[in-house]
């Protein structure tokens, strides 16, 4: 499904120059798969979460199945979203020439930039209210509070590892607060200096809090950062 998503990307920089970010393109990127997922569901209603050796609890019902799908599927669309984010924000980016026909420049880029990023905002807030409301249907308001929150278990001997990981994601969650508010476009037109100032220092703290909930998610921000930091030392 992910493999069939990226074929829209594809189609999308194939006509070179123009890239119709806004209009199809991560829409579609970032619909289909959620889509597909739980509709898959339906037929074959399987929990990682639910079954097992690490189960959060043996046995959910449907709805606990589809909540923790779709947590699973948002969470793997915002790594992508965010590399994307990243990728798009340096100042000039080669793409695959074949499919461009010459280098992307920084005003095509930004929008793109702006696109993927609110995409891997809703993404990631779809993916923690999943998981939250995941956890409190299969247990209730002490689980939550177990395994959302980094709380002393009742062995003591042992560390809540998985409300330790889920708060660090949880916090991340809090801070899209501070990072989404103010590229609101009419803030951001309003107090531009503010947001400039403001949104790198709470964009790096939020990919510092995804990357310790969620380590995988650094494969895809690396590209983008690596860009960025090449650029900077060639000035």
């Amino acid at each position: 499904l992910a493999a069939l998503s990226c074929l829209a990307v594809l189609l999308g920089w194939s006509g070179g120059g123009c890239i119709p970010s806004d209009r199809w393109l991560l829409p579609s990127l970032n619909i289909i798969p959620v889509v597909a997922v739980l509709v898959a569901t339906r037929w074959s209603a399987v929990s990682s979460n639910c079954v097992g050796e690490y189960a959060v609890e043996e046995g959910c019902d449907y709805a606990a199945v589809l909540l923790d799908v779709l947590g699973v599927i948002t969470a793997r669309l915002a790594r992508l979203d965010l590399g994307l984010t990243l990728l798009f924000v340096a100042k000039e980016l080669p793409l695959v020439p074949a499919a461009t026909e010459e280098r992307l420049g920084y005003s095509e880029a930004v929008p793109v930039h702006r696109s993927a990023g609110w995409w891997c905002a809703g993404q990631s807030a779809l993916h923690s209210v999943a998981y939250l409301l995941f956890y409190l249907r299969v247990s209730g308001l002490a689980g939550l509070w177990l395994y959302c929150l980094p709380t002393p278990l009742v062995d003591s001997s042992k560390i809540n590892s998985l409300g330790l990981v889920n708060g660090l994601g949880l916090l991340a969650f809090l801070v899209l607060l501070p990072l989404v508010v103010p590229a609101w476009p009419q803030l951001r037109r309003r107090c531009y200096t503010a947001f400039q100032r403001s949104h790198t220092l709470v964009a790096a703290l939020f990919v510092v809090c995804c990357a310790l909930h969620d380590l995988p998610m650094l494969i895809f921000a690396v590209p983008g950062v690596a860009r960025t930091r090449a650029r900077t030392r060639t000035r």
